[in-house]
Protein backbone atom coordinates (compact mmCIF):
# COMPACT_ATOMS: atom_id res chain seq x y z
CA UNK A 1 0.00 0.00 0.00
CA UNK A 2 1.50 3.44 -1.04
CA UNK A 3 1.50 6.54 1.17
CA UNK A 4 -1.27 8.27 -0.77
CA UNK A 5 -3.73 5.41 -0.46
CA UNK A 6 -2.98 5.13 3.23
CA UNK A 7 -3.75 8.81 3.85
CA UNK A 8 -7.15 8.39 2.26
CA UNK A 9 -8.17 5.60 4.66
CA UNK A 10 -10.07 5.80 7.92
CA UNK A 11 -9.08 3.28 10.58
CA UNK A 12 -11.52 2.18 13.29
CA UNK A 13 -9.53 1.77 16.49
CA UNK A 14 -11.84 1.67 19.55
CA UNK A 15 -8.93 1.90 21.99
CA UNK A 16 -8.71 3.42 25.48
CA UNK A 17 -6.67 6.62 25.80
CA UNK A 18 -6.10 9.59 28.15
CA UNK A 19 -6.69 13.25 27.04
CA UNK A 20 -4.86 16.21 28.63
CA UNK A 21 -5.01 19.97 27.82
CA UNK A 22 -2.26 22.59 28.11
CA UNK A 23 -4.64 25.12 29.67
CA UNK A 24 -5.59 22.88 32.63
CA UNK A 25 -2.39 21.39 34.10
CA UNK A 26 -2.97 18.14 35.94
CA UNK A 27 -6.47 17.62 34.51
CA UNK A 28 -7.18 14.55 32.36
CA UNK A 29 -10.13 12.86 30.68
CA UNK A 30 -10.66 9.15 30.12
CA UNK A 31 -11.36 8.73 26.43
CA UNK A 32 -11.85 6.05 23.82
CA UNK A 33 -10.44 6.56 20.32
CA UNK A 34 -13.19 5.83 17.81
CA UNK A 35 -11.24 6.21 14.57
CA UNK A 36 -8.11 7.74 13.01
CA UNK A 37 -8.12 9.39 9.57
CA UNK A 38 -5.95 11.67 7.43
CA UNK A 39 -7.51 14.73 9.05
CA UNK A 40 -6.91 13.61 12.61
CA UNK A 41 -8.49 11.59 15.38
CA UNK A 42 -12.00 11.30 16.87
CA UNK A 43 -12.45 10.46 20.58
CA UNK A 44 -15.45 9.71 22.79
CA UNK A 45 -15.44 11.08 26.39
CA UNK A 46 -18.01 11.32 29.20
CA UNK A 47 -17.58 15.08 30.03
CA UNK A 48 -16.65 18.11 27.89
CA UNK A 49 -12.98 19.14 27.66
CA UNK A 50 -11.92 22.48 29.15
CA UNK A 51 -8.65 24.47 29.18
CA UNK A 52 -7.86 25.42 25.58
CA UNK A 53 -7.40 23.79 22.21
CA UNK A 54 -3.88 22.38 22.60
CA UNK A 55 -4.09 18.74 23.79
CA UNK A 56 -2.02 15.61 24.25
CA UNK A 57 -3.39 12.08 23.77
CA UNK A 58 -1.67 9.25 25.64
CA UNK A 59 -2.38 6.07 23.66
CA UNK A 60 -0.64 2.72 23.38
CA UNK A 61 2.47 3.99 25.28
CA UNK A 62 2.75 6.98 22.93
CA UNK A 63 2.05 10.69 23.37
CA UNK A 64 0.28 12.33 20.40
CA UNK A 65 -0.06 16.14 20.15
CA UNK A 66 -2.98 17.92 18.49
CA UNK A 67 -5.56 20.72 18.47
CA UNK A 68 -9.25 20.38 19.27
CA UNK A 69 -11.22 21.30 16.16
CA UNK A 70 -14.71 20.46 17.42
CA UNK A 71 -16.52 19.14 20.49
CA UNK A 72 -20.20 18.15 20.43
CA UNK A 73 -22.62 16.21 22.60
CA UNK A 74 -23.54 12.67 21.55
CA UNK A 75 -26.22 10.24 22.81
CA UNK A 76 -23.51 8.26 24.58
CA UNK A 77 -21.19 11.16 25.63
CA UNK A 78 -19.17 13.87 23.92
CA UNK A 79 -17.34 13.49 20.61
CA UNK A 80 -14.07 15.43 20.26
CA UNK A 81 -12.32 15.96 16.90
CA UNK A 82 -8.54 16.54 17.08
CA UNK A 83 -6.19 17.66 14.32
CA UNK A 84 -2.92 15.78 14.84
CA UNK A 85 0.48 17.48 14.97
CA UNK A 86 2.39 14.15 15.02
CA UNK A 87 3.64 12.58 11.76
CA UNK A 88 0.78 10.77 10.04
CA UNK A 89 2.80 8.00 8.46
CA UNK A 90 4.20 6.69 11.73
CA UNK A 91 0.71 6.74 13.27
CA UNK A 92 -0.71 4.77 10.34
CA UNK A 93 2.04 2.19 10.66
CA UNK A 94 1.33 1.93 14.35
CA UNK A 95 -2.42 1.51 13.76
CA UNK A 96 -1.79 -1.16 11.16
CA UNK A 97 0.64 -2.97 13.46
CA UNK A 98 -1.87 -2.83 16.29
CA UNK A 99 -4.70 -4.11 14.06
CA UNK A 100 -2.46 -6.91 12.81
CA UNK A 101 -1.68 -7.99 16.40
CA UNK A 102 -5.35 -7.77 17.34
CA UNK A 103 -6.19 -9.97 14.36
CA UNK A 104 -3.56 -12.52 15.30
CA UNK A 105 -4.81 -12.58 18.93
CA UNK A 106 -8.38 -12.99 17.67
CA UNK A 107 -7.29 -15.85 15.41
CA UNK A 108 -5.53 -17.53 18.35
CA UNK A 109 -8.71 -17.23 20.41
CA UNK A 110 -10.76 -18.67 17.56
CA UNK A 111 -8.35 -21.59 17.17
CA UNK A 112 -8.45 -22.24 20.93
CA UNK A 113 -12.25 -22.17 20.96
CA UNK A 114 -12.35 -24.40 17.90
CA UNK A 115 -10.11 -26.95 19.65
CA UNK A 116 -12.35 -26.87 22.74
CA UNK A 117 -15.46 -27.34 20.61
CA UNK A 118 -13.80 -30.24 18.79
CA UNK A 119 -12.91 -31.92 22.10
CA UNK A 120 -16.48 -31.49 23.30
CA UNK A 121 -17.83 -32.90 20.06
CA UNK A 122 -15.46 -35.88 20.36
CA UNK A 123 -16.68 -36.53 23.91
CA UNK A 124 -20.31 -36.38 22.79
CA UNK A 125 -19.41 -38.77 20.00
CA UNK A 126 -17.82 -41.25 22.42
CA UNK A 127 -20.80 -41.53 24.80
CA UNK A 128 -22.80 -44.76 24.47
CA UNK A 129 -26.14 -42.97 24.63
CA UNK A 130 -27.65 -41.38 21.57
CA UNK A 131 -27.16 -37.61 21.26
CA UNK A 132 -29.03 -35.90 18.44
CA UNK A 133 -29.26 -32.16 17.78
CA UNK A 134 -31.97 -30.85 15.49
CA UNK A 135 -33.11 -27.48 14.24
CA UNK A 136 -36.52 -26.27 15.35
CA UNK A 137 -37.87 -27.45 11.99
CA UNK A 138 -36.66 -31.01 12.73
CA UNK A 139 -33.56 -31.30 10.47
CA UNK A 140 -30.74 -33.30 12.07
CA UNK A 141 -27.64 -31.15 12.74
CA UNK A 142 -25.60 -33.55 14.91
CA UNK A 143 -25.69 -37.37 15.05
CA UNK A 144 -23.17 -39.08 17.34
CA UNK A 145 -21.74 -42.61 17.25
CA UNK A 146 -24.25 -43.72 19.89
CA UNK A 147 -27.03 -42.81 17.46
CA UNK A 148 -25.32 -44.84 14.75
CA UNK A 149 -25.21 -47.88 17.05
CA UNK A 150 -28.78 -47.48 18.28
CA UNK A 151 -30.54 -46.71 15.00
CA UNK A 152 -28.18 -48.14 12.36
CA UNK A 153 -28.06 -44.92 10.29
CA UNK A 154 -24.60 -43.41 9.67
CA UNK A 155 -23.89 -39.72 10.26
CA UNK A 156 -23.72 -39.09 6.54
CA UNK A 157 -27.13 -40.72 6.07
CA UNK A 158 -28.77 -38.95 9.02
CA UNK A 159 -27.51 -35.34 9.03
CA UNK A 160 -29.85 -33.04 7.09
CA UNK A 161 -32.84 -35.40 7.22
CA UNK A 162 -35.96 -34.93 9.31
CA UNK A 163 -35.62 -36.86 12.57
CA UNK A 164 -39.33 -37.74 12.74
CA UNK A 165 -39.33 -39.32 9.28
CA UNK A 166 -36.06 -41.17 9.99
CA UNK A 167 -37.03 -42.93 13.24
CA UNK A 168 -40.85 -42.65 13.03
CA UNK A 169 -41.30 -42.06 16.76
CA UNK A 170 -44.62 -42.76 18.46
CA UNK A 171 -45.36 -40.49 21.42
CA UNK A 172 -47.32 -41.49 24.52
CA UNK A 173 -48.96 -38.10 24.02
CA UNK A 174 -49.18 -35.85 20.96
CA UNK A 175 -45.98 -34.39 19.49
CA UNK A 176 -47.54 -30.92 19.72
CA UNK A 177 -48.06 -31.31 23.46
CA UNK A 178 -44.46 -32.47 23.95
CA UNK A 179 -43.11 -29.51 21.95
CA UNK A 180 -45.26 -27.08 23.93
CA UNK A 181 -43.93 -28.48 27.21
CA UNK A 182 -40.40 -28.10 25.79
CA UNK A 183 -41.02 -24.45 24.89
CA UNK A 184 -42.64 -23.72 28.28
CA UNK A 185 -40.10 -25.47 30.52
CA UNK A 186 -36.99 -25.73 28.37
CA UNK A 187 -36.99 -29.54 28.65
CA UNK A 188 -39.15 -32.64 28.13
CA UNK A 189 -38.78 -36.26 29.21
CA UNK A 190 -40.68 -39.36 28.16
CA UNK A 191 -40.61 -42.83 26.65
CA UNK A 192 -40.91 -43.26 22.89
CA UNK A 193 -41.33 -46.16 20.51
CA UNK A 194 -39.06 -45.70 17.47
CA UNK A 195 -37.75 -47.60 14.45
CA UNK A 196 -34.24 -48.71 13.53
CA UNK A 197 -32.88 -48.72 10.00
CA UNK A 198 -33.55 -52.49 9.75
CA UNK A 199 -37.21 -51.91 10.67
CA UNK A 200 -36.97 -53.25 14.24
CA UNK A 201 -39.05 -51.38 16.81
CA UNK A 202 -37.25 -50.15 19.93
CA UNK A 203 -38.26 -48.33 23.11
CA UNK A 204 -36.16 -45.35 24.23
CA UNK A 205 -36.10 -43.07 27.27
CA UNK A 206 -35.76 -39.62 25.69
CA UNK A 207 -34.68 -36.34 27.32
CA UNK A 208 -34.94 -33.09 25.34
CA UNK A 209 -33.25 -29.76 26.09
CA UNK A 210 -34.10 -26.53 24.26
CA UNK A 211 -31.29 -24.41 22.79
CA UNK A 212 -31.74 -20.61 22.66
CA UNK A 213 -29.76 -17.74 21.14
CA UNK A 214 -28.53 -14.65 23.02
CA UNK A 215 -31.97 -13.01 22.63
CA UNK A 216 -33.71 -16.07 24.11
CA UNK A 217 -35.20 -17.29 20.83
CA UNK A 218 -35.33 -21.12 20.42
CA UNK A 219 -32.81 -22.31 17.84
CA UNK A 220 -32.67 -26.09 18.25
CA UNK A 221 -33.29 -29.20 20.33
CA UNK A 222 -30.73 -31.58 21.85
CA UNK A 223 -32.16 -35.06 22.51
CA UNK A 224 -30.41 -37.71 24.63
CA UNK A 225 -31.89 -41.19 24.13
CA UNK A 226 -31.29 -44.48 25.98
CA UNK A 227 -32.40 -47.85 24.63
CA UNK A 228 -34.81 -49.43 27.17
CA UNK A 229 -36.22 -52.14 24.91
CA UNK A 230 -35.12 -55.01 27.17
CA UNK A 231 -36.47 -53.21 30.22
CA UNK A 232 -39.87 -52.72 28.55
CA UNK A 233 -39.94 -56.35 27.42
CA UNK A 234 -39.15 -57.46 30.98
CA UNK A 235 -41.94 -55.22 32.30
CA UNK A 236 -44.40 -56.70 29.80
CA UNK A 237 -43.32 -60.22 30.75
CA UNK A 238 -43.70 -59.30 34.42
CA UNK A 239 -47.22 -58.00 33.81
CA UNK A 240 -48.12 -61.20 31.95
CA UNK A 241 -46.55 -63.28 34.73
CA UNK A 242 -48.45 -61.32 37.38
CA UNK A 243 -51.71 -61.89 35.51
CA UNK A 244 -50.98 -65.62 35.22
CA UNK A 245 -50.00 -65.72 38.89
CA UNK A 246 -53.22 -63.98 39.90
CA UNK A 247 -55.20 -66.47 37.84
CA UNK A 248 -53.33 -69.35 39.47
CA UNK A 249 -53.88 -67.82 42.90
CA UNK A 250 -57.58 -67.58 42.20
CA UNK A 251 -57.60 -71.26 41.27
CA UNK A 252 -55.64 -72.10 44.43
CA UNK A 253 -58.02 -70.04 46.58
CA UNK A 254 -60.95 -71.88 45.07
CA UNK A 255 -59.20 -75.22 45.65
CA UNK A 256 -58.34 -74.17 49.22
CA UNK A 257 -61.95 -73.23 49.90
CA UNK A 258 -63.03 -76.63 48.60
CA UNK A 259 -60.36 -78.34 50.68
CA UNK A 260 -61.40 -76.44 53.81
CA UNK A 261 -65.00 -77.35 53.18
CA UNK A 262 -64.03 -80.99 52.62
CA UNK A 263 -61.89 -80.92 55.76
CA UNK A 264 -64.81 -79.57 57.78
CA UNK A 265 -67.08 -82.30 56.43
CA UNK A 266 -64.34 -84.87 57.14
CA UNK A 267 -63.93 -83.67 60.72
CA UNK A 268 -67.65 -83.79 61.33
CA UNK A 269 -67.82 -87.27 59.84
CA UNK A 270 -64.81 -88.51 61.86
CA UNK A 271 -66.17 -87.02 65.05
CA UNK A 272 -69.57 -88.59 64.48
CA UNK A 273 -68.20 -92.00 63.43
CA UNK A 274 -65.59 -92.01 66.21
CA UNK A 275 -68.23 -91.40 68.83
CA UNK A 276 -70.33 -94.18 67.30
CA UNK A 277 -67.28 -96.50 67.27
CA UNK A 278 -66.33 -95.85 70.87
CA UNK A 279 -69.56 -97.22 72.37
CA UNK A 280 -69.42 -100.70 70.77
CA UNK A 281 -65.64 -100.83 71.23
CA UNK A 282 -66.02 -100.32 74.96
CA UNK A 283 -68.53 -103.16 74.92
CA UNK A 284 -66.15 -105.43 72.97
CA UNK A 285 -63.30 -104.60 75.36
CA UNK A 286 -65.51 -105.22 78.41
CA UNK A 287 -66.76 -108.62 77.23
CA UNK A 288 -63.23 -109.58 76.13
CA UNK A 289 -61.93 -108.81 79.60
CA UNK A 290 -64.74 -110.95 81.11
CA UNK A 291 -63.77 -113.84 78.85
CA UNK A 292 -60.08 -113.37 79.65
CA UNK A 293 -60.80 -113.37 83.41
CA UNK A 294 -62.95 -116.55 83.11
CA UNK A 295 -66.04 -114.82 84.48
CA UNK A 296 -68.29 -116.69 82.02
CA UNK A 297 -66.48 -120.00 82.10
CA UNK A 298 -63.02 -121.45 81.65
CA UNK A 299 -61.12 -121.06 78.32
CA UNK A 300 -58.55 -123.39 76.87
CA UNK A 301 -55.11 -122.12 75.83
CA UNK A 302 -56.05 -121.40 72.21
CA UNK A 303 -59.19 -119.57 73.26
CA UNK A 304 -57.24 -117.44 75.74
CA UNK A 305 -54.74 -116.53 73.04
CA UNK A 306 -57.54 -115.48 70.70
CA UNK A 307 -59.24 -113.43 73.39
CA UNK A 308 -55.90 -111.73 74.24
CA UNK A 309 -55.41 -110.81 70.57
CA UNK A 310 -58.99 -109.56 70.37
CA UNK A 311 -58.51 -107.44 73.48
CA UNK A 312 -55.22 -105.96 72.19
CA UNK A 313 -56.74 -105.08 68.80
CA UNK A 314 -59.79 -103.52 70.45
CA UNK A 315 -57.68 -101.38 72.75
CA UNK A 316 -55.51 -100.30 69.82
CA UNK A 317 -58.62 -99.37 67.86
CA UNK A 318 -60.00 -97.44 70.85
CA UNK A 319 -56.73 -95.51 71.10
CA UNK A 320 -57.00 -94.60 67.41
CA UNK A 321 -60.62 -93.47 67.86
CA UNK A 322 -59.69 -91.29 70.86
CA UNK A 323 -56.80 -89.72 68.96
CA UNK A 324 -59.02 -88.95 65.96
CA UNK A 325 -61.44 -87.24 68.33
CA UNK A 326 -58.54 -85.21 69.74
CA UNK A 327 -57.47 -84.14 66.23
CA UNK A 328 -60.98 -83.10 65.21
CA UNK A 329 -61.45 -81.19 68.48
CA UNK A 330 -58.16 -79.32 67.97
CA UNK A 331 -58.97 -78.47 64.34
CA UNK A 332 -62.42 -77.24 65.36
CA UNK A 333 -60.84 -75.07 68.06
CA UNK A 334 -62.78 -76.91 70.77
CA UNK A 335 -59.80 -78.19 72.73
CA UNK A 336 -59.84 -76.83 76.28
CA UNK A 337 -57.13 -76.41 78.88
CA UNK A 338 -57.73 -76.44 82.62
CA UNK A 339 -54.79 -74.55 84.04
CA UNK A 340 -53.71 -74.88 87.64
CA UNK A 341 -50.53 -74.54 89.67
CA UNK A 342 -48.44 -77.63 88.90
CA UNK A 343 -45.23 -78.91 90.46
CA UNK A 344 -43.46 -80.52 87.50
CA UNK A 345 -41.13 -82.72 89.55
CA UNK A 346 -44.26 -84.47 90.86
CA UNK A 347 -46.38 -84.57 87.68
CA UNK A 348 -43.69 -85.88 85.34
CA UNK A 349 -43.10 -89.22 87.13
CA UNK A 350 -46.87 -89.68 87.33
CA UNK A 351 -47.17 -89.19 83.58
CA UNK A 352 -44.89 -92.12 82.76
CA UNK A 353 -46.05 -94.46 85.52
CA UNK A 354 -48.50 -96.18 83.17
CA UNK A 355 -45.67 -96.92 80.73
CA UNK A 356 -43.38 -98.75 83.13
CA UNK A 357 -44.90 -102.08 82.17
CA UNK A 358 -44.23 -101.37 78.48
CA UNK A 359 -40.66 -100.37 79.32
CA UNK A 360 -40.12 -103.40 81.58
CA UNK A 361 -41.15 -105.74 78.75
CA UNK A 362 -38.07 -104.50 76.81
CA UNK A 363 -35.96 -104.09 79.94
CA UNK A 364 -35.61 -100.35 79.26
CA UNK A 365 -34.64 -98.10 82.17
CA UNK A 366 -36.31 -94.69 82.49
CA UNK A 367 -34.24 -92.04 84.27
CA UNK A 368 -35.28 -88.54 85.34
CA UNK A 369 -33.32 -85.31 85.32
CA UNK A 370 -35.70 -82.85 87.03
CA UNK A 371 -34.59 -79.34 87.91
CA UNK A 372 -35.90 -78.86 91.46
CA UNK A 373 -35.55 -75.11 91.00
CA UNK A 374 -38.37 -75.04 88.46
CA UNK A 375 -40.96 -74.65 91.21
CA UNK A 376 -44.62 -74.23 90.34
CA UNK A 377 -45.81 -73.48 86.78
CA UNK A 378 -49.26 -72.67 85.47
CA UNK A 379 -50.27 -75.67 83.34
CA UNK A 380 -52.90 -78.26 82.48
CA UNK A 381 -51.55 -81.44 84.17
CA UNK A 382 -53.63 -83.72 81.93
CA UNK A 383 -52.12 -82.18 78.79
CA UNK A 384 -48.58 -82.35 80.24
CA UNK A 385 -49.08 -86.04 80.91
CA UNK A 386 -50.49 -86.50 77.39
CA UNK A 387 -47.41 -84.84 75.82
CA UNK A 388 -45.00 -86.90 77.91
CA UNK A 389 -46.98 -90.11 77.34
CA UNK A 390 -46.72 -89.65 73.55
CA UNK A 391 -43.00 -88.81 73.69
CA UNK A 392 -42.07 -91.65 76.06
CA UNK A 393 -44.25 -94.30 74.39
CA UNK A 394 -42.71 -93.36 71.06
CA UNK A 395 -39.21 -93.63 72.58
CA UNK A 396 -39.97 -97.08 74.05
CA UNK A 397 -41.29 -98.36 70.71
CA UNK A 398 -38.16 -97.40 68.79
CA UNK A 399 -35.53 -98.14 71.44
CA UNK A 400 -33.49 -101.32 71.51
CA UNK A 401 -33.99 -103.77 74.37
CA UNK A 402 -31.99 -103.19 77.54
CA UNK A 403 -31.34 -99.55 76.56
CA UNK A 404 -32.29 -96.41 78.43
CA UNK A 405 -34.53 -93.33 78.21
CA UNK A 406 -33.86 -90.05 79.99
CA UNK A 407 -36.58 -87.48 80.77
CA UNK A 408 -35.36 -83.95 81.44
CA UNK A 409 -37.28 -80.92 82.71
CA UNK A 410 -35.58 -77.51 82.99
CA UNK A 411 -36.19 -73.74 82.58
CA UNK A 412 -35.96 -72.25 79.07
CA UNK A 413 -35.22 -68.52 78.62
CA UNK A 414 -36.88 -67.58 81.89
CA UNK A 415 -40.52 -67.44 80.77
CA UNK A 416 -40.67 -71.04 79.44
CA UNK A 417 -39.89 -74.57 80.53
CA UNK A 418 -38.61 -77.52 78.51
CA UNK A 419 -39.87 -81.14 78.51
CA UNK A 420 -37.30 -83.38 76.84
CA UNK A 421 -37.21 -87.15 76.18
CA UNK A 422 -33.99 -88.73 74.88
CA UNK A 423 -33.64 -92.34 73.75
CA UNK A 424 -30.84 -94.55 72.41
CA UNK A 425 -32.81 -96.10 69.62
CA UNK A 426 -32.24 -96.47 65.90
CA UNK A 427 -32.51 -92.73 65.20
CA UNK A 428 -34.16 -90.98 62.27
CA UNK A 429 -32.75 -90.38 58.80
CA UNK A 430 -32.27 -86.67 57.89
CA UNK A 431 -34.68 -86.98 54.96
CA UNK A 432 -37.48 -88.13 57.27
CA UNK A 433 -37.18 -85.43 59.94
CA UNK A 434 -39.71 -83.22 58.15
CA UNK A 435 -42.45 -85.86 58.46
CA UNK A 436 -42.12 -86.48 62.20
CA UNK A 437 -45.10 -84.43 63.35
CA UNK A 438 -47.33 -85.06 60.32
CA UNK A 439 -50.64 -86.86 60.80
CA UNK A 440 -50.71 -90.60 60.02
CA UNK A 441 -46.96 -90.48 59.31
CA UNK A 442 -45.09 -93.79 59.56
CA UNK A 443 -41.38 -93.35 58.88
CA UNK A 444 -39.51 -95.93 56.86
CA UNK A 445 -37.03 -96.62 59.64
CA UNK A 446 -39.86 -97.71 61.92
CA UNK A 447 -40.87 -100.79 59.95
CA UNK A 448 -39.37 -103.13 62.53
CA UNK A 449 -40.90 -101.32 65.48
CA UNK A 450 -44.32 -101.75 66.94
CA UNK A 451 -47.16 -100.45 64.87
CA UNK A 452 -48.80 -97.17 65.84
CA UNK A 453 -51.61 -94.89 64.76
CA UNK A 454 -49.32 -92.21 63.35
CA UNK A 455 -51.23 -89.54 65.27
CA UNK A 456 -49.42 -89.31 68.62
CA UNK A 457 -46.72 -86.83 67.62
CA UNK A 458 -49.13 -84.81 65.45
CA UNK A 459 -51.51 -84.44 68.42
CA UNK A 460 -48.60 -83.52 70.69
CA UNK A 461 -47.53 -80.76 68.31
CA UNK A 462 -51.04 -79.29 68.13
CA UNK A 463 -51.55 -79.41 71.88
CA UNK A 464 -48.24 -77.64 72.55
CA UNK A 465 -48.78 -74.97 69.88
CA UNK A 466 -52.32 -74.33 71.14
CA UNK A 467 -50.73 -73.29 74.45
CA UNK A 468 -48.24 -70.92 72.79
CA UNK A 469 -45.33 -73.34 72.71
CA UNK A 470 -43.44 -75.34 70.12
CA UNK A 471 -42.07 -78.85 69.61
CA UNK A 472 -38.93 -80.15 67.94
CA UNK A 473 -36.65 -83.13 67.51
CA UNK A 474 -32.98 -83.89 67.01
CA UNK A 475 -31.64 -87.25 65.88
CA UNK A 476 -28.47 -89.04 64.81
CA UNK A 477 -29.14 -92.29 62.89
CA UNK A 478 -27.90 -95.25 64.94
CA UNK A 479 -27.39 -93.15 68.08
CA UNK A 480 -30.91 -92.19 69.17
CA UNK A 481 -33.25 -89.20 69.16
CA UNK A 482 -34.24 -86.28 71.39
CA UNK A 483 -37.83 -84.95 71.33
CA UNK A 484 -38.75 -81.80 73.21
CA UNK A 485 -41.62 -79.42 73.92
CA UNK A 486 -41.14 -75.83 75.08
CA UNK A 487 -44.14 -74.39 76.94
CA UNK A 488 -44.80 -71.03 78.63
CA UNK A 489 -44.72 -70.97 82.42
CA UNK A 490 -47.78 -68.68 82.33
CA UNK A 491 -49.91 -69.63 79.28
CA UNK A 492 -52.75 -67.39 80.48
CA UNK A 493 -51.24 -64.35 78.70
CA UNK A 494 -48.95 -63.01 81.41
CA UNK A 495 -45.94 -63.93 79.28
CA UNK A 496 -45.62 -62.11 75.97
CA UNK A 497 -42.36 -63.72 74.83
CA UNK A 498 -42.08 -66.34 72.09
CA UNK A 499 -40.21 -69.63 72.58
CA UNK A 500 -37.05 -69.92 70.49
Amino acid sequence: MNAESRTQRRFSVSQAATLRTAGTPGASWNARIQDVSRGGMQLLIDNPVTGGPDVRVDWNSREIAGIIRYQRADEIGFRVGIELSSPWESLVDEVLAWQSEELRASNRDLERHAAILKDQADLLDLTYDTIVVTAMTGEILFWNSGAERMYGWTKAEAVGRKLRSLVQGNFPESLERARQELLDNGRWEGELEQRRKDGARIFVASRWALRRDSQGNPTGIMATNTDITRKKQAEQELVAYAAALESKNAELREALDLACEASTVKNRFLASVSHEFRTPLNGIIGFSELLQDGAVGPLNADQKECVADLLACSRHLLTLVNQILDVTAIEAGKITFRYEDVLLERVVPEAVASLRGMASAKRIKIAFDLDTGMGVVRADPVRIKQVLYNFVSNAIKFSAEESGIRIRVCPENGAFYRLEVQDKGMGIAPGEMGFLFAEFSQLGSSSKAQTGTGLGLAITKRIVEAQGGRVGAESVPGSGSRFYAILPCRPDGSSTETPR
